[in-house]
Formats: C-alpha cells, sequence, structure tokens
C-alpha cells in the first residue's frame, strides 16, 4: 500500500483486467446438404437424438461408406473431398432432403424387398397405370392389399415383382418401380404374406441398386452377398459376405442384429417379438 507524506493529488495506476482466453479449434468444419445417402435428422424419434444426423469424418473413403459419392443434384461430396484433399483432417457432415415436400412422390423413401414367408395369392387387378409409379388397383371382394408390401402382377405369362411403398388415395398405389409397358388395366396382382424384409440403411434411390444373393444352408441358415451396383458396365464398388446368418433370436448369427452392427448397406427388418416364420429353402 503507498504511502503519501504531503497533500495533493495522486495518480495510481491500475492493472487493466484481462479477460480469460481460451484457445478453441479453428480446423473442424461443417458441411450441410445433399447426399446420395446416410441419416436424415427426421430418421430420430426422439429431438435429443437427432444431433447423431451430423457425423464426424476424418477421411474421404468414411464419407463414400456413410454417404456415399457424387450426385447431380449437390455438390456436398465435392465439397466434402476437396476439403480432405486441401489438408482437412476433420469435419461433421448432416445430410439433407426433401422430407416434407406436398408431393409423397418426391419425398425420400427407404428401399426394402419383402421376403415371402407363405405362396402367394391374388387380391386384386390393375385399373389402370398412372404417371411415374402410381398405379390404381381393384382389390377383390374380401381381399386386402398389406402396404408396404411385396406384390406380382401378372400378363399373358409375364410376371412382374414390386413393392408397394405407399397408399396415396383409395386405391391408388405408390410403387418402388414403375410397371413395364406390357402391364396393362385388368392384370392379376398377386400378394404373398411377408414377416421379414431386407431394407436399405438410409433412405434414397441408391437402395434400389443394392443385390442382395440369398443362399441356403443347413439348419434354416443361409449365406447373405450384399452388392452396390452400378449397372452392368461397371464394376460393384461396394459388397458385403455373410456367411451364415439365421432368423433365430437366441442364435449368435441372428441375421437383423448381425447387419445392425456391421453393415453399410442393408438391415433385416423383423417382428420385434415372437417366432419369425420365415425358411430359406431356396435361393432368393
Amino acid at each position: 500500500m503507498p504511502v503519501y507524506l504531503t497533500p495533493g493529488v495522486y495518480r495510481t495506476p491500475q492493472a487493466t483486467p484481462q479477460a480469460n482466453l481460451v484457445l478453441v479449434r479453428t480446423d473442424v468444419t461443417g458441411f450441410l446438404g445433399f447426399a446420395e445417402r446416410g441419416p436424415l435428422p427426421e430418421d430420430f424419434e426422439d429431438p435429443q437424438d437427432a444431433v447423431q444426423a451430423a457425423v464426424r469424418l476424418t477421411s474421404w473413403k468414411e464419407f463414400q461408406a456413410k454417404f456415399g459419392s457424387f450426385i447431380v443434384s449437390g455438390y456436398l461430396a465435392y465439397a466434402v473431398r476437396a476439403f480432405f484433399e486441401n489438408g482437412g483432417t476433420t469435419c461433421y457432415v448432416v445430410r439433407v432432403a426433401a422430407t416434407t415436400a406436398s408431393d409423397p412422390g418426391q419425398r425420400p423413401t427407404t428401399a426394402q424387398y419383402f421376403l415371402p414367408s407363405g405362396p402367394a395369392v391374388p387380391v386384386g387387378t390393375i385399373s389402370s397405370i398412372g404417371s411415374g409409379t402410381a398405379v390404381s388397383i381393384t382389390l377383390n371382394s374380401g381381399s386386402t392389399l398389406t402396404v408396404p408390401g411385396l406384390i406380382r402382377v401378372d400378363h399373358a405369362g409375364l410376371s412382374t415383382t414390386v413393392v408397394v411403398t405407399d397408399q396415396l388415395d383409395g386405391s391408388l398405389q405408390l410403387l418402388s418401380t414403375p410397371l413395364t409397358s406390357f402391364h396393362g388395366s385388368g392384370d392379376v396382382v398377386f400378394q404373398a404374406p411377408s414377416s421379414v424384409s431386407l431394407r436399405a440403411r438410409s433412405a434414397g434411390n441408391w437402395g434400389n441398386s443394392i443385390r442382395a444373393l440369398v443362399t441356403p444352408l443347413d439348419s434354416g441358415a443361409f449365406g447373405l452377398r450384399l452388392t452396390l451396383d452400378r449397372g452392368a458396365t461397371l464394376a460393384p464398388i461396394e459388397q458385403e459376405f455373410y456367411r451364415r446368418l439365421t432368423f433365430n433370436r437366441d442364435a449368435v448369427d441372428f441375421a437383423p442384429v448381425v447387419l445392425a452392427q456391421t453393415s453399410q448397406l442393408a438391415d433385416f427388418v423383423v417382428p420385434k417379438e415372437g417366432p419369425i416364420p420365415m425358411t430359406i429353402s431356396a435361393p432368393l
């Protein structure tokens, strides 16, 4: 404490308070945009879990595994690749899509294929084929159409198997792929019961390129090969092999659990409880 010996005005310097400076990282980047595939915020029922839609990536290969490759309708993949090629090390990526579009046909849907667990039975006939993937089906008396579900449309020896993805209004159904020009009104529609479906890991047209080869084994087990097929002229860019899977809930190779833990391409969807009436007895 200073000592003042004579009266007067004295100037006492005061230390300027310094705010605590905290260094933060400035090399972590966030990207938001359209992607071929990957999680969407709407995929999570709890808003608190929606933060999982922001995926932490440390390489271009990780982006390809989670979000796919380049698409014509967005620049997200190009931006992320440029980030890593220019020395970036860590980024977070969030995929967005038209999940709230007024037209159901414009919303992203998840490709899936239903494995039949019994013989197909006739449920109705095609009354008209609309634009795109929309068709109108007149049901037989007492018949019902499970949506989503797998149907077969027969016409003069030609059979087309397709998934009904949504019911728009009354008898109007939305299919996963359009029917060929060979089909028309009067074609018979069959549907087989199903308790198991193979579903793409995320919504988008990319799921229509997944090819599954199921090989029956002993005791109801089966082998599975999943391939992301880009066309007859291009080599598959992703393949997954599972030597032995079952639909036995108590087995270590229970198919839904194995794929949920390891696959980047697809999941098996089964009833939450009870036995699964599914027997793999022939190649699918």
